[in-house]
């Protein structure tokens, strides 16, 4: 992504654009890493917009506005600004919404959605292991764990500081950091 809004793909071997798209309004960035799945890339936007585009193609799929279901505070955005997942046919993604989503990579429909109630970002970005989504929240100073298959809710644990970055799990842990640079199991 870039600040420009624009997402490019370069050949590795001659570093030549190969894949070049342009996100909507030409003043919003995208700050998100973006996912290949299936032959599509999926990015999410500072103003809260997820974008599937044909890799193939260049053309764009479908575009999801998170605007439609919450709008975090008036005159606020919705800002995605992590890595979406894609997984056993669903696509996931957070942000600034304080909304976890679950979609159709294929069509854009949501399947459903976590709005948590405390109104604090979702920002660390999922991870799924062993049919669990684990999720930071950045202001909330806490880790969550939720049924992929259905967004509900399976725990939720407090922690000292903010969860910024995206947790990793190994065998029966979750490990995250948080912004007073503690690492946390």
């Amino acid at each position: 992504g870039s600040e420009s809004g624009q997402v490019f793909g370069i050949r590795l071997t001659d570093g030549a654009v190969v894949f070049h798209v342009k996100a909507e309004p030409a003043d919003v960035t995208v700050e998100t890493t973006p996912v290949i799945d299936n032959g599509k890339i999926y990015f999410g936007t500072f103003n809260g917009v997820m974008y599937a585009y044909d890799l193939s193609t260049g053309l764009k799929v479908w575009a999801y506005d998170t605007r439609q279901d919450y709008n975090f505070y008036p005159n606020w955005v919705n800002a995605i600004e992590s890595e979406a997942v894609v997984w056993n046919g669903a696509l996931y993604f957070a942000g600034r919404s304080s909304t976890l989503y679950s979609l159709n990579p294929e069509t854009g429909a949501r399947n459903w959605l976590y709005h948590d109630g405390g109104d604090y970002w979702l920002r660390g970005g999922p991870v799924i292991q062993d049919s669990t989504l684990y999720l930071g929240s950045s202001l909330q100073s806490c880790i969550h764990a939720f049924d992929p298959f259905t967004g509900g809710l399976i725990w939720k644990q407090a922690v000292d500081f903010v969860v910024y970055g995206r947790p990793s799990v190994d065998g029966d842990f979750v490990f995250f950091g948080t912004s007073d640079e503690t690492f946390l199991t």
